[in-house]
């Protein structure tokens, strides 16, 4: 059977039902939780359609407390050094995290804390350099009638299959990161959710085929070399173990720091069982974990893609051209109307002229179909976004079988 006719979108911890300074505050502790709403109304609606719903609520919900919130400060050094200690050791723990940053364990333990409740930043799980090969995973692109562009966002959010989506410019509105059990049952549940969809004027799939780099590889620079150093890891079934899998792919989605006991009470299994089964999942290189932030932390940045079809002979080297590139969040070899999709973080769009050249230089019979920029976030690796891109909600994202 399909994900969308088997699973149910949750939501998770992260939902904004938490403190938060003036008065918007009080709004938020009066709504009752999403959790308690889906599990009440599941009886008389689908929990896809309802979900949507719930979902689209909340984002207007947390978009109308923070235009009335004051204006947030610059982030500080601090935060900034704590995520990218979580960029290269996403569950390190504090006492680690704060000899590596001359800090208290004490004092990022607490940082984190803020971060978190606020929505500001959060780990969870993200395809590692094996998924591709082992999993389903696809890009679509859509076009939607404006009239029904938010109810067809908030429609795809809650959909498991869709983990990220993004507002783009260019020939489609939206972007999608799909990701399936399978390759076939992907597919089926990517026809079968977008037959759902209101306003989809044309789309475009792309089907993954091998992954070059992927967004856990990427760096901010936040702190230095040696730092970084301290904090490296290492990288590196049966049908009970599988769902034990699949309920740690929801926990880490919801929470991916959750301590070893608290994965061992979801589990209804010892601290020492609930490691053992996190480290094998991790190890094999299809999940891997990651520190995701609001928009705000990485404010000076720009985010573009490249679509583009690329002589078979040398698809793999121009792959790796752009994996080679530090502002490479993505390479990825794709099988459709083009073979070649790679999406970058720059600080300023000029460099993305020079990609580009420094590409034709090497590689001149590359043939680029679309040039996006991304205007907004809605949805990142099974996270909900408000309009700031914080997280205000979660939709674990499909495990592969």
């Amino acid at each position: 059977m399909s994900a969308i006719a088997t699973m149910t979108p949750t939501i998770g911890a992260t939902v904004r039902d938490r403190a938060v300074a003036g008065e918007g505050a009080d709004d938020m502790a009066r709504s009752p939780s999403l959790e308690h709403r889906v599990r009440s109304t599941s009886s008389r609606t689908t929990p896809t359609v309802f979900f949507a719903d719930v979902v689209h609520a909340r984002m207007q919900q947390s978009d109308r407390l923070a235009f009335r919130m004051p204006e947030t400060t610059e982030p500080s050094e601090i935060d900034l050094a704590l995520l990218g200690a979580l960029e290269i050791n996403p569950r390190a723990d504090w006492t680690a995290i704060g000899a590596a940053l001359d800090l208290s364990a004490t004092t990022v333990a607490r940082r984190w804390a803020v971060l978190r409740a606020a929505g500001d930043a959060w780990v969870t799980p993200s395809p590692g350099h094996l998924f591709v090969a082992e999993a389903g995973c696809a890009f679509a692109y859509l076009a939607i009638d404006p009239a029904h562009l938010e109810t067809a966002i908030a429609v795809l959010a809650a959909c498991p299959t869709f983990a990220t989506i993004s507002r783009v410019t260019g020939e489609y509105d939206l972007m999608l990161d799909c990701f399936g059990a399978s390759l076939p049952s992907l597919l089926e549940d990517i026809g079968a959710a977008l037959a759902a969809v209101p306003g989809i004027l044309r789309k475009e799939i792309l089907v993954a085929t091998r992954l070059h780099r992927h967004g856990t590889q990427w760096r901010s620079g936040t702190i230095a070399p040696a730092q970084a150093r301290t904090l490296q890891q290492e990288r590196t079934a049966s049908a009970g173990r599988r769902q034990v899998e699949v309920q740690l792919v929801e926990a880490l989605t919801r929470d991916g720091r959750l301590t070893w006991e608290q994965l061992g009470a979801v589990l209804e299994r010892s601290a020492q069982t609930a490691r053992r089964h996190t480290t094998s999942l991790l190890s094999r290189g299809i999940l891997t974990l990651r520190c995701d932030r609001a928009r705000r932390y990485d404010s000076s940045r720009r985010e573009a893609s490249f679509i583009m079809s690329v002589p078979a002979p040398r698809l793999e080297e121009a792959a790796r051209f752009f994996a080679e590139q530090p502002s490479c969040r993505l390479s990825v070899e794709v099988f459709g109307s083009a073979n070649l999709a790679a999406t970058l973080w720059v600080q300023d769009l000029v460099e993305l002229q020079r990609i580009e050249v420094a590409l034709m230089s090497r590689i001149p019979e590359v043939a680029v179909r679309q040039r996006t920029l991304s205007m907004r976030t809605d949805k990142r690796l099974g996270h909900v976004l408000d309009h700031e891109g914080r997280s205000v909600a979660v939709v674990p994202m499909v495990f592969p079988s």
